[in-house]
């Protein structure tokens, strides 16, 4: 065999290769490094947890994701002040800039409701997003409860 041939056989094995990667192998491969949270209540135990889990997770290995969704009570342990676990927060949050921490729209409205429309001070690096449907559409990309929560 030539050495020409032996290249574009090698080549050839090499785009098969990577062209494997990319179907539903690659995607089989993903399948867990996207996971997420949703805490209804304020429970600083259950906040706290739920940032150690992420912080070990996003540790684990790149190409993973982390999402921890607040909503109903749940919003609370966001809000500036109100839960000494937010201590854990910065420290985590400062190792892990990629754990997402989300405060439902719709819970945040109505505390500033409660609120008498006044601004509410949540912790930096905080996302307020609408949850209607998050959770559908985050398990239709691809996205997982993490357990135990």
């Amino acid at each position: 065999m030539s050495v020409a041939a032996l290249r574009g056989s090698v080549a050839g094995v090499v785009a098969l290769a990577l062209a494997s990667l990319s179907g539903p192998a690659a995607e089989a491969a993903r399948i867990g490094d996207r996971l997420y949270v949703v805490l209804i209540d304020h429970d600083q135990n259950a906040f706290s947890n739920a940032l150690r889990t992420g912080a070990d997770f996003l540790a684990g290995g790149s190409g993973r994701s982390f999402q921890i969704m607040l909503d109903s009570y749940g919003v609370l342990s966001a809000v500036r002040g109100v839960a000494l676990v937010q201590r854990d927060y910065v420290e985590i949050k400062r190792k892990h800039p990629d754990l997402a921490v989300i405060v439902c729209k719709e819970s945040a409205d109505s505390l500033a409701r409660a609120n008498k429309g006044r601004r509410v001070p949540y912790l930096p690096g905080i996302r307020i997003a609408p949850c209607n449907g998050l959770r559908a559409k985050l398990e239709k990309d691809g996205w997982r409860p993490a357990l135990g929560f």
